[in-house]
């Protein structure tokens, strides 16, 4: 009786629905192949290359925007900026003015620094011709018999008086002389008495401008009241050179008249030019 009513099942509907089942199996399996298979990526990247084609053709039919430029508005100046600006300006101008009083310093100190050596220069020089005249002054020989020329001519108003007194008038006294006192006239040439070395170049109360010479052997003349002197200490001087000019005279010899006055010594003591004047 089973086995007829079974029979009858597959005769009737029930077969036809296990047909239906086994193909839907089938697609359902014939699916997840082809999917497997990169069927329906294919499919998928084919209707998405469809959508792009669409969107570029409407890209190119819609109009690009202008390109829009774009303007930078300079930045306004603030307060702080001001102040750097004005604080960088004024460390420039302080530059500057410190360059220049650089420069100034420099140009000084440069112009500082070859007076000082001119300076030393003439010192140095002046040195060595006091040490040259003192070579020459030992080399020096006073010729007695020869004796001197006079310096200027004139008369001798005051004679050389070193053991005696004689009278002063302009300071009215009666006094030694270790000089003579030769009359000439203001502005008159004074005249070397012979060959020697210029030893001092000074200035006294009572005689005024004088040349010291040393002539050898420890003689020396001394001639004062003179103006405009042309020798220096140290140089060698020949007969009948030119020393200066005759002055006014001191207050010491105001009432005796413009005048030469001319001191001989020997190893510092007194002599009378007289005896060698020629």
């Amino acid at each position: 009786m089973k086995n007829n009513n079974v029979k009858d099942w597959f005769k009737g509907k029930g077969f036809y629905i296990s047909l239906v089942a086994g193909a839907v199996c089938v697609v359902a399996i014939t699916a997840v192949c082809l999917d497997s298979f990169g069927v329906n990526k294919i499919i998928s990247d084919s209707g998405k290359n469809e959508k792009r084609q669409e969107l570029a053709k409407v890209e190119e039919l819609t109009p690009a925007p202008s390109p829009v430029s774009i303007v930078e508005e300079p930045a306004e100046e603030t307060s702080v900026d001001k102040k750097l600006n004005e604080t960088s300006g004024q460390n420039a101008d302080n530059k500057k003015d410190e360059k220049k009083e650089k420069t100034k310093t420099d140009k000084k100190t440069t112009k500082d620094d070859n007076n000082t050596k001119d300076i030393k220069s003439a010192v140095t020089e002046k040195k060595v011709a006091v040490m040259e005249a003192g070579e020459k002054i030992n080399s020096l020989k006073f010729d007695q018999e020869a004796g001197i020329l006079w310096p200027v001519t004139g008369d001798v108003i005051m004679k050389y008086s070193a053991d005696n007194t004689i009278y002063f008038k302009t300071l009215g006294q009666y006094k030694s002389n270790p000089a003579i006192i030769i009359s000439a006239e203001e502005g008159t040439n004074v005249s070397n008495a012979v060959e020697g070395v210029v030893t001092e170049v000074g200035q006294n109360e009572e005689i005024g401008n004088y040349v010291e010479t040393s002539i050898g052997d420890d003689y020396k003349i001394i001639y004062g009241q003179l103006d405009n002197i042309q020798v220096e200490k140290g140089a060698t001087i020949k007969e009948g050179e030119l020393l200066g000019v005759v002055a006014a005279p001191t207050k010491y010899y105001s009432e005796e008249g413009a005048n030469l006055y001319m001191k001989m010594t020997c190893d510092n003591e007194p002599v009378d030019p007289m005896i060698f004047l020629r």
